[in-house]
């Protein structure tokens, strides 16, 4: 996923829609959505992933977030990466269950806003 952080940006959202990718299942309801949104706190930024619908192919789901125009992270945060020469922070993200509804949120710690 991933994020432009911008001075007068406070939220976001968008979706990754996921199915086998080789047949007709989805037409039969065999996909799922991830919803993705974002929102600018006092201390950095919040993601929310919340799945939507079923995808029985899948077993696991790993999210990891781009922030284009980031400050560098005033915690660690396992996973994490900042290319300072681009100003972009990759943090791995909770990742939601595989069940219509689950969702996982994940708190990233930045060192000043932009």
């Amino acid at each position: 996923l991933l994020v432009f952080l911008g001075a007068n940006t406070t939220s976001g959202a968008g979706t990754v829609y996921d199915d086998d990718g080789s047949s007709t299942a989805y037409v039969s309801g065999d996909c799922a959505w991830t919803d993705a949104t974002w929102t600018r706190t006092e201390d950095g930024v919040d993601v929310i992933l919340k799945t939507r619908g079923v995808f029985s192919s899948a077993t696991k789901r790993d999210y990891v977030l781009a922030l284009a125009n980031a400050p560098p992270l005033t915690s660690a945060v396992d996973g994490s990466s900042y290319d300072g020469a681009s100003l972009t922070l990759r943090v791995p993200l909770k990742a939601p269950g595989l069940k219509d509804g689950d969702a996982a949120t994940t708190s990233i710690p930045l060192s000043a806003t932009t």
